[in-house]
């Protein structure tokens, strides 16, 4: 049992506050894209793959549209779900509508999407590919730095990331 501290459980109750409300609007008009997408991230916020899942086939039975962000979190449910062949079918599809509108942010997170999927399944050179091309996209989208300064953080290693030096002015005299 680790203990939080208020700040986390004040953030954690208005989220929890935030998915209920989602689930009564989406109740109301399940073919809201507002609604629905943003109840479909909080789910994947939560690990709730098969409840997002399931809220993106209600959408698609109500005749909801499938666009760019429909197929970018039917992507993110596969990609937790360690069914990468699947999550890169939608991340594609998800570009191919997106290609004449870019860099919009759908294009740009279906590109770190297909990154995550080359990454775990160790394809390097194909992951920093798709990272490049959505930083070149749209330079100032902040999921990309965050990606791109993961995988740099693991490639060095957390030994070296934080070491202490201490400069030779503040050494004591005896030293």
């Amino acid at each position: 049992f680790k203990q939080k501290t208020a700040y986390e459980m004040i953030w954690w109750l208005e989220f929890r506050r935030v998915l209920f409300r989602s689930h009564e609007l989406v109740k109301l008009d399940p073919t809201n894209t507002d609604y629905v997408f943003n109840l479909v991230k909080a789910q994947l916020k939560l690990n709730k793959q098969h409840s997002a899942a399931f809220e993106l086939d209600e959408y698609e039975k109500a005749g909801g549209k499938k666009n760019e962000q429909y197929f970018t979190l039917r992507g993110n449910i596969h990609r937790q779900l360690q069914e990468y062949s699947e999550a890169k079918t939608h991340y594609e599809k998800a570009l191919q509508l997106n290609k004449d509108s870019r860099p919009q942010k759908e294009y740009v997170d279906a590109l770190l999407g297909l990154s995550k999927v080359a990454h775990a399944e160790n394809k390097t050179d194909e992951r920093d590919s798709y990272l490049e091309r959505a930083l070149t996209s749209s330079p100032h989208h902040l999921k990309s730095w965050q990606w791109k300064a993961a995988l740099a953080m693991a490639e060095i290693g957390r030994a070296h990331v934080w070491t202490p030096v201490t400069r030779s002015s503040r050494m004591p005299s005896s030293a």
